[in-house]
């Protein structure tokens, strides 16, 4: 399959970034939770990103006894990267109407400097390559615009190129 980073991973580091925003009072803990939530759900459909034409590595490793070179039982591993180079690209939505959100988030992505995991080891730095706000078309996460919980709900797409190779959840495992 095509790589992919999924939803909730991508909701889930721009709350880390949000979170550190919010340390260095640059944004409100209010507006975070208005977007990302917290108790309840926030207003924003968060997008997935999916690899653009390039293939993946993938190897497996497994943890080893200790004291030993012997592998441990039960402990293989499988870890997929896609390359420097590849552009990621996905759609999200935003269904509020208050304008002030969306400078928030556009703060949180521009921030956010990595994607994936092992980002303390180097793996996923990327840049905001495009960030474009639209009218959704016909339909979105809801069905037509028309049937939303809010008519001012607006499209996020978003391009990003990873300048480091990017650690991905396993795609293509049988």
């Amino acid at each position: 399959g095509v790589p992919v980073v999924p939803r909730s991973q991508v909701r889930g580091f721009w709350k880390k970034q949000a979170a550190l925003l919010i340390a260095m009072r640059r944004m409100e803990i209010e507006v975070e939770k208005a977007l990302l939530g917290g108790s309840t759900q926030g207003c924003l459909v968060a997008p997935e990103l999916k690899a653009q034409g390039t293939r993946t590595l993938t190897w497996d490793a497994v943890a080893r006894q200790t004291g030993s070179r012997v592998p441990a039982e039960d402990t293989l591993r499988r870890t997929e990267y896609v390359p420097a180079g590849t552009k990621l690209s996905g759609v999200g939505y935003l269904d509020s109407p208050v304008l002030g959100l969306r400078d928030a988030l556009e703060r949180i992505i521009r921030a956010t400097n990595h994607l994936g995991a092992e980002g303390t080891r180097g793996s996923g730095l990327l840049r905001v390559t495009s960030l474009k706000w639209s009218k959704p078309a016909s339909s979105g996460p809801y069905g037509p615009p028309e049937a939303w919980p809010d008519a001012s709900a607006v499209r996020l797409r978003l391009l990003l190129k990873a300048l480091m190779p990017v650690c991905i959840p396993t795609t293509g495992s049988p």
